[in-house]
């Protein structure tokens, strides 16, 4: 079955070969912190015109996600262009979907799509972590808008470096 991942801008990120991917066994979505709310377009493409029905979201540590807030970004874009109220309309308009906690983002953004109308009801969302210091990947958490999907159709192409950690069924965003 055809995959799409949702991961990072990062260039240290190359989900091919870490997630045992060949070219064309998947649709790599990449967006500053692989936010599944910044890949939503992408994914109704991938899933009603190309037939996709696995989705992984795939984040790292060292992401620059975490390293901002979207107040002072906003400011900083206002600070270089400050006789443009085009640009202050705009850059204000922009959630930038910064977060704090890595493993509480994976487990946001696979919440976000398995709730979402937009996913197809018969779509496996897994949620991984890759450390980048020890170029090992986490299977953090797995849901599907099914309960008889299981994490294991979509990590069975998974690098031999990949640690499974306890998977919730399902996972709570407090």
């Amino acid at each position: 079955m055809f995959k799409t991942t949702v991961t990072c801008m990062d260039a240290r990120i190359n989900p091919f070969e870490q997630l045992g991917f060949s070219e064309g066994d998947a649709h790599i979505i990449r967006n500053a912190g692989g936010m599944a709310k910044d890949a939503i377009r992408s994914l109704v493409i991938s899933q009603r015109l190309l037939g996709t029905r696995n989705i992984a979201v795939y984040h790292h540590t060292g992401c620059g996600m975490v390293t901002f807030r979207g107040p002072e970004l906003k400011q900083l874009v206002k600070w270089a262009r400050p006789d443009s109220t085009a640009c202050a309309e705009q850059v204000d308009a922009i959630d930038f979907l910064e977060f704090t906690d890595l493993e509480q983002s994976v487990k946001d953004d696979v919440n976000f799509l398995k709730e979402s109308p937009l996913i197809l009801e018969e779509t496996k969302i897994t949620g991984w972590i890759h450390h980048l210091e020890t170029g090992e990947v986490f299977a953090l958490c797995s849901l599907s808008k099914r309960p008889d999907l299981s994490l294991a159709d979509y990590s069975s192409n998974i690098a031999h470096k990949t640690q499974n950690r306890s998977i919730p069924n399902n996972i709570s965003t407090t």
